[in-house]
């Protein structure tokens, strides 16, 4: 991937439903080279927006850690990935096997979530986080002038974005 499509991938990020002439007039590059690029780039995953789950009810969010005993890794993992609640599943190690983010209702809906986990499925711990706000989402390679850094793969050259303030 080089730099203008980096270009590309940042503002499609910043604002997915741009248009390819306010690109243009943003990047320098032709509509129809970017229409090209888009069309051609193979790693975009899916175009999704980010949701509000909030305003459909589902006030609260967490984000937890699971261990699990081995012979239930496979079935704690299945029932995750058919849960409504879950919107997120990832693999992880450090202690743990699973980090998932799920949005409920309420605590209630949370309590017997983990509680059914528990009961059907040999949990050797599990960590829970609620999640107060969220402070930045879907932040990564989300600017424009993030395409400079991470043409250089986020290291030495630009040691600016690395350096707290």
């Amino acid at each position: 991937m080089n730099n203008k499509d980096l270009v590309i991938l940042c503002n499609l990020r910043s604002d997915s439903r741009m248009q390819l002439t306010q690109m243009s007039k943003r990047t320098g590059i032709p509509v129809s080279t970017l229409h090209e690029r888009i069309a051609r780039q193979d790693y975009i995953k899916r175009f999704t927006i980010v949701a509000d789950f909030a305003r459909f009810g589902f006030d609260t969010k967490v984000h937890a850690l699971l261990c699990v005993k081995q012979e239930d890794k496979d079935a704690v993992k299945e029932h995750l990935l058919n849960s409504p609640y879950v919107n997120t599943l990832c693999r992880i190690n450090n202690g743990y096997d699973y980090l998932l983010e799920a949005y409920f209702c309420n605590l209630a809906q949370v309590e017997a979530f983990f509680e059914h986990l528990e009961k059907n499925y040999k949990i050797r711990s599990k960590v829970i986080h609620y999640i107060l706000e969220e402070i930045a989402q879907e932040a990564f390679l989300s600017r424009p002038s993030h395409a400079d850094w991470a043409s250089g793969r986020g290291s030495g050259h630009n040691v600016k974005w690395i350096q707290m303030d």
